[in-house]
């Protein structure tokens, strides 16, 4: 049976980017039948998994050739035996686990695996206790906070006390402005902002730019225009694009984006014949800051 496939939403700390790939995000783990039709686009895969780790009758199917990294996107921390069964495969595994708070035991179990990192989402701030408990991690860690505030002086107090290789992430439609540059520059930590719904706008590029440690993810819910260019290329901070909305893949399209040269672009599809046409595939040769991200086959 055909797997559900969701749009992936990867953050730009989270792993390195592979130089055009295909993102792909399953309900299910995939049969070696659909992991063959990508191999005619000749791209490398990442691939994120919902809502359970692998059986060792699984891994076999994740040992294809076009995968180049895992996400497993679970409800909570593996046993023994599931982190055994991972250090099976021999390309990068990412752990994305929302609203989970692990014990001593989870966090002994994580240290000692292969886990390349762990990224943690919370729909709130955190707590001192979450703060210490994280802290002990001994991976590459993005705690995520996806409530679309701005952190108080209260929060941004416990925030602190994450030791300082801790990624700590914001989610917000509205870019931190020069006001707000000192009160996040407080943060030692590498801070990740995802800007949703929106494009940035007026002199939010300034505020941007005066954030240390900083890089961005936009997501907006409206098509790239020729009066968006300008502020998108005065951001100095590493960034990812995700496009979910396009016009007509044609010259003009493909003269934005160029415009956009030194920024990660996600161009999120229906499926891989719909958006890598061949007029799509001659421009996009060669492009290393192009990726994309299909919602089917």
């Amino acid at each position: 049976m055909k797997k559900t496939l969701i749009l992936l939403l990867t953050l730009i700390c989270a792993f390195p980017l592979i130089a055009q790939e295909i993102r792909l995000q399953l309900t299910s783990f995939p049969s070696s039948e659909e992991l063959q039709t990508l191999e005619k686009y000749n791209r490398p895969v990442t691939l994120t998994v919902c809502c359970s780790y692998p059986t060792e009758q699984e891994l076999a199917t994740l040992k294809h050739k076009s995968i180049k990294s895992l996400t497993l996107e679970v409800g909570y921390f593996p046993t023994a035996t599931e982190l055994e069964h991972l250090t099976k495969l021999s390309y990068p595994i990412n752990l994305k686990l929302a609203e989970v708070f692990p014990s001593e035991a989870d966090v002994r179990l994580i240290n000692q695996s292969g886990i390349d990192f762990l990224h943690i989402i919370s729909s709130d701030f955190p707590t001192l206790g979450e703060v210490g408990i994280f802290n002990q991690v001994k991976k590459d860690l993005l705690f995520d906070i996806t409530k679309k505030e701005f952190p108080t002086e209260e929060h941004m107090v416990v925030i602190r006390q994450f030791k300082p290789e801790i990624q700590v992430g914001f989610h917000n439609p509205i870019p931190p402005g020069q006001g707000y540059a000192n009160f996040y520059n407080s943060l030692k930590s590498p801070k990740v902002f995802t800007i949703t719904d929106k494009f940035p706008y007026g002199d939010d590029a300034l505020g941007m730019n005066l954030v240390e440690k900083s890089s961005y993810r936009i997501t907006p819910d409206q098509q790239l225009m020729e009066i968006d260019i300008s502020l998108l290329r005065q951001i100095q901070k590493p960034t990812v694009i995700e496009l979910t909305m396009h016009p007509e893949f044609n010259s003009n399209y493909f003269s934005l984006l160029d415009q956009l040269s030194q920024h990660t672009l996600v161009l999120h599809g229906d499926n891989p014949a719909g958006l890598l046409i061949n007029q799509t595939l001659t421009w996009a040769l060669n492009k290393k800051n192009l990726h994309f991200s299909f919602s089917r086959l």
